[in-house]
């Protein structure tokens, strides 16, 4: 930590501890990517959607949250443990509900796509629907002429109905990947060209303009066309009162150009329009819902 960010820890920390938001049961932030928890460490300037979003959500709340770095699969463990601890832009689906408490949205997940790369043969016809959609993940991946394989990130949820689709595709044909920071090596495996196919989210390749190039993909049928990120948490007083507390910020930003801003610098242009929509609509709509 450089000398500037250290000044930002102490002066923050000051302010917390006057607010009397410290408490003697600190929250634990965990989280699988390594960008993620540098970023914040670092004070850097936002390279996605999530550290722009994030980075608003925790200057209002004038707090530094102090992350670990946790496998994804190891982070179920913390998740049920009786101390306070939260994760990030996670999917609000049936079966997380029943275990843990979730603030409002975050961030905007476009509709996850199949990608496979143009110097493959392109997916037949029999397997998509009249406007090019894979009409079945598992019809796809199961049929008998088909031999190619699929990525997928150990415990990652696509939203309930695909999640679905993909546990019915025989095992054989996934290919599980897994540990500390499983996005960089998931993505490396794709482009190096040592999978076939992966499920993934359009933004992810504005990073990548020139790789996108190669790549061909396909919208899911049945797959929702955007999906909201959430801050996790399990159930503990701390962790209520922490998500209160970024719910009410959230009402905040959600009408403010820097979290609008936040979210379309990240957004590829011709999905803006579409992106500002949910944002006026179902964004404000579920906090009014949810008081």
């Amino acid at each position: 930590m450089n000398f500037s960010s250290l000044l930002r820890v102490l002066i923050v920390t000051f302010i917390l501890c006057v607010t009397g938001f410290v408490n003697s049961a600190p929250i634990h932030f965990i989280i699988d990517s390594d960008s993620f928890k540098t970023f914040f460490e670092n004070d850097s300037e936002p390279t996605n959607m999530h550290e722009a979003t994030y980075q608003l959500i925790f200057n209002e709340i004038k707090m530094i949250p102090q992350i670990s770095l946790i496998p994804h699969l190891r982070m179920k463990h913390f998740l049920d443990s009786t101390q306070a601890t939260c994760t990030f832009y996670h999917l609000k689906t049936p079966e997380r509900t029943n275990r843990y408490i979730f603030s409002y949205p975050t961030d905007i997940f476009l509709g996850v796509k199949l990608y496979q790369h143009k110097s493959s043969k392109p997916i037949d016809e029999r397997f998509l629907d009249n406007e090019g959609r894979l009409l079945s993940v598992s019809n796809f991946f199961n049929d008998k002429t088909n031999d190619a394989n699929l990525l997928l990130m150990s415990g990652k949820s696509y939203g309930f109905e695909l999640d679905q689709q993909i546990k019915e595709i025989n095992p054989i044909s996934k290919i599980m990947i897994s540990g500390e920071s499983p996005n960089k090596a998931f993505l490396g495996m794709f482009l190096k060209k040592r999978v076939d196919y992966i499920i993934y989210y359009p933004t992810v390749f504005l990073h990548f303009p020139e790789e996108a190039k190669t790549l061909r993909s396909y919208p899911i049928k049945g797959s929702r066309p955007y999906m909201f990120g959430r801050i996790m948490c399990n159930n503990t007083a701390t962790s209520q009162d922490f998500i209160t507390r970024v719910n009410q910020v959230l009402k905040k930003l959600y009408s403010s150009d820097e979290f609008l801003n936040a979210i379309l610098d990240f957004t590829p242009r011709a999905e803006h329009e579409h992106v500002k929509e949910i944002i006026r609509t179902r964004f404000i709509t579920e906090t009014l819902q949810q008081g």
